[in-house]
């Protein structure tokens, strides 16, 4: 006669079976579990392209939270001119205590006294080379600077935002070219040679031969007024010499005042053009800092196609066997 099943022994492996599964599940998404986490909305104006949900939100730098939801969003129906993006987030009160190694025991009040200080939420690249996007969480405003919400909900703390790194960078860059291709590099040629052209007219109309036969005949006017015993007469020709050369002195000043002016324009021309390019590429610039930036990630990844490429050619047998048969056969 065949043994009945026992339903205790049944009972007692299905509820052992759910104790593991439930251990497990604890153990496994303990991270999840035993976090602190209160949600946070900011407004953004300006495009977010680059940033998707859970992207990272830092605090000076560090991770303390990620992108939850993103929402696009008009003050009216149909009016996507003055349309704005809302950015929920959550911020894990758990992980940044133990990054700033303080306790946080209410931290939408502890957020609302930074936002007081100064505390704003901005755009940043993770890497110009890919695009992408974060939140970054900083004192980008005065203490006690006035700030406008624009959440009505309760339940979820606002951060006012401040304009972006890239937003600032990108209009700086635009506005510096747009300034240069207003400047007609034609004309300015054309003004250039110009102005040569009149200098060497003004040179040419100087006569010098004249001045030098003036010089000549004051020098003879100069003899005979030693040697002419009237003196009054001599001194009389003498001073119309004088008045002679000084009118002519300023006619040529005239002149060389209006070559002068010429110039000045051509120089503050080119002034401004130099201007708007040091404003790019001056040492604390955006633009500098974001191109160093992308020509130190691409000079990595440079680097590890270089290693890849070396170690491949001393060991061409490693796409077939693989490394871990090369270091076997080290060791042996």
């Amino acid at each position: 006669m065949a043994n009945k099943t026992n339903p205790t022994a049944i009972g007692a492996f299905v509820v052992g079976a759910i104790v593991i599964a439930v251990a497990a599940v604890m153990i496994l998404g303990s991270s999840k579990i035993f976090t602190q986490t209160e949600m946070f909305v900011s407004y953004f104006s300006e495009s977010i392209n680059g940033l998707d949900v859970g992207a990272p939100v830092k605090y000076k730098g560090v991770t303390i939270g990620k992108v939850e939801k993103i929402i696009l969003r008009s003050p009216k129906p149909n009016d996507m001119r003055n349309s704005y993006v809302v950015l929920i987030y959550s911020i894990d009160a758990h992980t940044l205590s133990k990054r700033t190694e303080s306790e946080y025991s209410n931290l939408g009040d502890s957020i609302s006294q930074q936002i007081k200080d100064g505390l704003r939420a901005r755009l940043n690249y993770q890497s110009i080379v890919t695009g992408m996007l974060y939140i970054e969480l900083d004192f980008a405003a005065d203490k006690n600077e006035p700030y406008v919400l624009m959440s009505k909900n309760p339940n979820v703390k606002e951060i006012p935002t401040a304009k972006s790194t890239a937003t600032e960078m990108m209009k700086t860059l635009e506005m510096t070219l747009n300034n240069i291709s207003k400047i007609d590099f034609q004309e300015l040629a054309e003004n250039t040679n110009g102005l040569i052209l009149t200098v060497n007219g003004k040179i040419s109309q100087i006569d010098t031969d004249k001045i030098n036969d003036s010089i000549l005949k004051a020098l003879e006017d100069a003899d005979k007024l030693m040697s002419d015993p009237g003196i009054s007469g001599s001194l009389t020709e003498l001073n119309t010499l004088l008045k002679e050369s000084r009118n002519f002195l300023a006619k040529l000043s005239g002149q060389v005042d209006d070559i002068a002016g010429s110039v000045d324009k051509t120089v503050l021309e080119v002034n401004d053009v130099m201007k708007n390019l040091n404003g790019i590429i001056a040492p604390q610039s955006p633009f500098r800092f974001e191109l160093a930036t992308a020509l130190k990630n691409i000079s990595d990844t440079f680097t590890s196609v270089r290693s890849l490429t070396d170690y491949l050619q001393r060991n061409p047998s490693s796409l077939i066997k693989g490394k871990a048969e090369k270091e076997k056969l080290n060791r042996q």
